[in-house]
């Protein structure tokens, strides 16, 4: 029976687990006949691309001559990529059905062939509401988005982090500068004076501030540690003097 949809990626994100196991709990009963429960399934932050992977193992629980090696599966889900519950239930049905290809046939290469799609169909059947394709499709939600400055160059690139120098990165297809942008689209406003002078010297004030600390625990043991709030709150006492020198 196909479960409510939660609609909200906040809620979402709060609920992802108790959701990931009653959507593995329904697709293990309706449509693998119970079989799959030693399927573990897994959450990634290290998936940028990719909704979803499986991987395949095998090894011998025991070392008694002549026992075979029993199949095992994985399946890593993107914390990236998968934002919603249709996601997810795409998502995991598609793995799944990767691994009871594996488990049940021995059959990993390849990865989307007739044992694949035939195992889909059965999929799709007992689980009507959910569209099992040889392929993750979905538009990513970047945190991080900047597109080509010249207005017929329709080139965007995403990041889930903000990995992008617009001083050294170019658009990759005319070769033009990039800017950043919100998620309507519209240009981000630059940094201001105060975020610049931040960035450049955060790393100096901790670095001066670790120094500090070593000198204070010359006799003392353990590594120096200092909070990002106490890097800012130096920063800002730096800011406050620079602009009371200058007026």
């Amino acid at each position: 029976m196909k479960t409510k949809t939660v609609t909200s990626k906040a809620v979402f994100r709060k609920n992802r687990d108790r959701i990931t196991n009653s959507a593995f709990k329904e697709f293990n009963q309706d449509v693998f006949g119970s079989k799959l429960g030693s399927v573990e399934v897994l959450w990634s932050n290290k998936l940028n691309t990719t909704a979803g992977r499986t991987i395949l193992r095998k090894c011998k629980l025991n070392m008694t001559p002549g026992v075979p090696l029993k199949r095992l599966a994985i399946i890593e889900l993107s914390t990236k990529v998968i934002d919603d519950e249709a996601r997810l239930r795409e998502t995991l049905l598609h793995e799944l059905v990767h691994a009871a290809v594996w488990i049940f046939e021995g059959v990993s290469k390849p990865p989307h062939g007739a044992d694949f799609k035939r195992w889909a169909k059965i999929a799709m059947k007992k689980c009507p509401d959910v569209v099992v394709t040889t392929t993750h499709q979905y538009e990513i939600n970047y945190k991080f988005t900047w597109r080509c400055v010249d207005p017929g160059c329709s080139f965007i690139i995403g990041r889930h982090s903000r990995s992008v120098d617009v001083v050294r990165h170019r658009c990759g297809q005319c070769r033009s500068k990039l800017i950043e942008i919100s998620s309507d689209g519209a240009p981000k406003k630059p940094p201001s004076a105060y975020n610049l002078f931040v960035k450049e010297n955060s790393n100096i004030v901790r670095e001066r501030l670790i120094n500090s600390q070593k000198l204070s625990k010359a006799h003392a043991h353990g590594k120096p540690t200092v909070k990002q709030s106490d890097v800012l709150k130096e920063v800002g006492r730096l800011w406050r003097e620079q602009k009371n020198a200058n007026k």
